[in-house]
C-alpha cells in the first residue's frame, strides 16, 4: 500500500540509503516493472492485490535471481517464513518491527555487491585464463610445467604446449602425468634435471646454455629457461637451437 511503502523508505532512508523506487501492485505491473526498473532490492507484502507474495517471489527470482528480495509483512508464522526463505526470499521484515529494514536492506545490498564483483572476477579470471591458454599453445617456443616431489627430487610433467610435441615428437598424452626423467632420460646428462632441482629449491631462475641433447631417440641442440610458479610448480621454456648450432 502507499502507507507501506513510505514507511519502508523511511527506514531505508533513516539507514543512510539513496534510491528512488516504483511500487506496483499488480502482476503485470510487477513484471514489466522488472524489465524496465531493474531494482537493486525488491519489497514485497506477502498480500497483494490479485496474486501473493510467494507468487511475487517466483516472477523475481525467475527474471532477477541474484537480486535481493524481502518480504515486509504483518504476520508471517514460522512455516510460511521458512516457506518464503526456501523459495528465495533473502529475509522477512514484521511490520511492528520494522526498524529492522534499514539493516536487512544495507546487508543484502552489501551481499549482491560482493556476488556480482566475485563474478565478475571469475568471469575476467576465465577470459585471462582463456588468453594464456591460446598464448601457451601459440608460443613457438616448448613450455613444460613439471610438479615436483615434497623434497624437490622428481619431477612429474603437468602441462605441455604444441611446441613441445612439435620438437621433441612425442604426443601430449604419452607426456602427461609421467616423470620427465622416463620420458626424456637424457635431461640429466644436459644439466636440465640438477637446474629444476636448484630452482624449486631457490626460486631463483635459471638460463642454461645451449646444450646437446640425445637419449637415443631424440637428438638436437636444445636452450632452456626455468624458473618457479607460484604454486611451486617449475617451468622450463625451450627453444630448439640445433640449426643454429650445427652450421
Amino acid at each position: 500500500s502507499p502507507v507501506d511503502a513510505e514507511l519502508n523508505e523511511r527506514e531505508l532512508r533513516k539507514a543512510g540509503l539513496a534510491f528512488v523506487t516504483t511500487r506496483v501492485e499488480e502482476e503485470a505491473a510487477l513484471v514489466a516493472a522488472l524489465e524496465d526498473f531493474r531494482p537493486d532490492l525488491i519489497l514485497a507484502d506477502y498480500h497483494l492485490p490479485g496474486f501473493d507474495g510467494l507468487r511475487a517471489l517466483a516472477i523475481c527470482r525467475e527474471r532477477m535471481p541474484a537480486t535481493p528480495f524481502i518480504f515486509v509483512t504483518g504476520a508471517m508464522g514460522e512455516e510460511l517464513a521458512v516457506e518464503s526463505i526456501k523459495a528465495g526470499a533473502t529475509d522477512y521484515i514484521l511490520k511492528d518491527r520494522l526498524a529492522r529494514l534499514g539493516p536487512a536492506a544495507r546487508r543484502a545490498l552489501d551481499e549482491r555487491r560482493t556476488l556480482v564483483e566475485r563474478t565478475q572476477a571469475q568471469r575476467e579470471l576465465g577470459v585471462s585464463e582463456e588468453r594464456y591458454h591460446q598464448l601457451f599453445e601459440a608460443m613457438s617456443s616448448g613450455v613444460a610445467i613439471y610438479r615436483p616431489d615434497p623434497v624437490g627430487e622428481s619431477f612429474t610433467i603437468q602441462s605441455v604446449n604444441r611446441a613441445v610435441e612439435r620438437i621433441e615428437g612425442v604426443a601430449r598424452p604419452d607426456l602427461l602425468g609421467r616423470d620427465v626423467q622416463a620420458v626424456f632420460p637424457g635431461i640429466e646428462s644436459i644439466g636440465l634435471l640438477a637446474a629444476l632441482r636448484r630452482v624449486a629449491r631457490s626460486g631463483e631462475p635459471e638460463q642454461l646454455p645451449p646444450t646437446l641433447y640425445q637419449d637415443g631417440r631424440i637428438r638436437g641442440w636444445r636452450q632452456n629457461y626455468v624458473y618457479r610458479l607460484g604454486t611451486g610448480d617449475v617451468v622450463a621454456v625451450y627453444e630448439d637451437v640445433s640449426e643454429r648450432m650445427e652450421r
